[in-house]
């Protein structure tokens, strides 16, 4: 039988300007993944900010091939609400912004889900 589960997955923060990872999806079981998962990111700065985020897998590396969103432009005190369909278990939301203190994260919806 599948269960889900809805924990606060991490709490809001602002992003840096090199890449840093922002939640790891527990490795036990090794059959969880994390689903349907929608970030927040708003730009509490009075300048156009980018943010380049990363859904990377177990034991991978943040690269193109894996990015949700490479340099998008955030507008002075606006947000942009990003999808991340699915990571597997030992994945993690990676990412980074233009300047530091500049564009806070949040998850927004999201569970994570065992078979």
């Amino acid at each position: 039988m599948s269960t889900n589960a809805y924990p606060v997955l991490f709490s809001s923060t602002l992003l840096g300007a090199t890449n840093g990872t922002v939640y790891t999806v527990q490795s036990s079981p090794t059959t969880i993944t994390l689903q349907d998962l929608q970030l927040k990111l708003t730009n509490v700065t009075a300048a156009t900010r980018t943010v380049t985020i990363y859904a990377v897998p177990p034991s991978g590396a943040p690269d193109p091939s894996n990015a949700v969103a490479i340099e998008m432009s955030i507008p002075p005190y606006d947000y942009v609400i990003l999808p991340v369909e699915r990571l597997a278990a030992g994945g993690s939301i990676q990412g980074l912004a233009s300047a530091a203190a500049s564009v806070n994260i949040s998850p927004i919806g999201g569970k994570l889900h065992t078979p």
